[in-house]
């Protein structure tokens, strides 16, 4: 990704701000940059811009109107700075164990080694 692309998208650090909003003001669209879509893939995936809601769009009037549309933040926004930050330290496998646990927590009934297996969850986080 370019550098240019990512500090425009750094630069939205403390808000919340939909999609079609984040594209314009980071200069992608029509007669803009290119690779949208896959710049917001990476951001996600490397954690640094989160989807945070669905809402739909305001007309003028402040009505809603449309379908809903994915809004986003930066992670240190809606868990906090230090938060973010604590496990920066952190060595994968006490990652990976703090990610089952929390699985766990959340969905006791599930079947760790089927959802493993079939979200090939373990294959995907080695790899990284």
């Amino acid at each position: 990704m370019r550098n240019l692309q990512r500090e425009k998208l750094d630069s939205m650090y403390n808000t919340e701000l939909f999609s079609f909003d984040i594209k314009k003001l980071a200069g992608f669209g029509k007669g803009g940059e290119k690779g949208f879509e896959g710049t917001m893939t990476q951001l996600q995936m490397q954690t640094y811009l989160c989807a945070c809601d669905f809402r739909k769009r305001l007309n003028k009037k402040g009505a809603e109107y449309g379908w809903n549309v994915a809004v986003y933040s930066m992670p240190e926004k809606l868990w906090g700075y230090d938060h973010v930050t604590s496990a920066y330290g952190e060595s994968p496998e006490k990652s990976w164990e703090r990610i089952v646990k929390h699985m766990d927590d959340i969905l006791p009934d599930c079947h760790r080694e089927t959802d493993k297996e079939s979200l090939k969850v373990e294959t995907v986080y080695r790899k990284l």
